[in-house]
């Protein structure tokens, strides 16, 4: 599992995070019902979902799970401004944990929404409540953030480069956040004791990390949303490189 290549359709893997809150469900359950709901194409313009590949193996339910929306396409005729509707589809991945009780959906934030209120609606009264990942309420981001460029830095200090970084709820009269942009931001002390001085919290940060395999990738993490996007490479992204940044954003709000 962990040499398999994952090679995301956009530009880059998308993750989002979600606690499982309230959950009454059982694993078979789940696998049942979703295997009960195959993705047919839509017809015309009606969007459509459904899954794929179920699975449930050691308290885990893992599953595909496509999505069709309309695209609005707008263009003029004889001076006439027109739209017209195609479909689009998208193929995503979801992964439910009864464990640690978290839901991972790799795919966009309209693939997460959709499986979403497909969970609420399917399972009405008895639907656990999926709570998105908030590192800053959890007051955990900086724990986040410090794990992670150690680990990348011991892969290689010189690879290792935090472009951008946001502070939020910063105690300055008039402001509320500060953003930072730069070559190698977590070596300057400006960038680093920030929180300390004002008070705000680490929120968002992006630049190059080096990940277990070695390959040094552009990364996105976002604390408030409790996303993150790796980008990918000609060659893919390892299943094994995703799966360590991704639990390092667990790791920071189940210990």
């Amino acid at each position: 599992m962990s040499s398999r290549i994952i090679m995301p359709t956009g530009p880059g893997l998308s993750v989002k995070l979600f606690h499982l809150e309230a959950n009454r469900l059982t694993p078979a359950q789940l696998e049942t019902k979703l295997s009960s709901v195959q993705y047919t194409p839509p017809e015309k313009t009606t969007p459509s979902e459904g899954f794929a590949n179920v699975e449930s193996k050691a308290r885990k339910v893992r599953a595909e799970f496509t999505i069709s929306f309309k695209v609005p396409v707008r263009y003029y005729e004889e001076n006439e401004a027109k739209k017209k509707y195609y479909m689009s589809v998208e193929r995503g991945m979801v992964l439910i944990d009864f464990g640690t009780k978290i839901v991972e959906i790799r795919g966009s934030d309209r693939l997460a929404r959709r499986f979403r209120r497909y969970f609420y609606s399917e399972f009405s009264e008895n639907a656990p409540i999926m709570q998105p990942f908030n590192l800053v309420e959890d007051k955990v981001s900086k724990k986040l953030y410090t794990s992670i460029i150690k680990a990348s830095e011991i892969k290689s200090k010189e690879n290792t480069n935090i472009t951008y970084a946001v502070y939020s709820d910063v105690a300055v009269q008039g402001l509320r956040r500060a953003d930072f942009r730069g070559d190698y931001l977590q070596n300057k002390k400006e960038v680093t004791v920030y929180g300390t001085m004002h008070g705000g919290v680490i929120s968002m940060f992006s630049g190059i990390l080096t990940f277990p395999s070695n390959a040094p990738l552009k990364t996105v993490v976002n604390c408030e949303s409790g996303s993150l996007v790796i980008f990918k490479t000609e060659d893919g992204i390892l299943e094994k490189d995703a799966r360590w940044l991704i639990d390092l954003m667990i790791s920071a709000t189940t210990e």
